[in-house]
């Protein structure tokens, strides 16, 4: 990105500059809103590898009562 706005600057285009930040922003934030479905949604399957059944079981009960 630096090298971008640099490179922008320079050749006195400074409107590519604010054009350039707000695509890689919304680049960013669509990545951001992905991640986060993606590990919300796995986060529970994930720590299943370190519990037993029966440690498993008991949760499930736990959370019932």
């Amino acid at each position: 990105m630096s090298s971008y706005t640099a490179q922008n600057i320079g050749a006195g285009k400074d409107e590519r500059v604010e054009e350039g930040y707000k695509a890689s922003l919304l680049m960013v934030l669509i990545r951001f809103k992905r991640n986060l479905v993606v590990h919300t949604d796995w986060m529970g399957h994930r720590s299943d590898i370190f519990i037993c059944a029966n440690q498993k079981r008991e949760m499930e009960e736990q959370e019932a009562a």
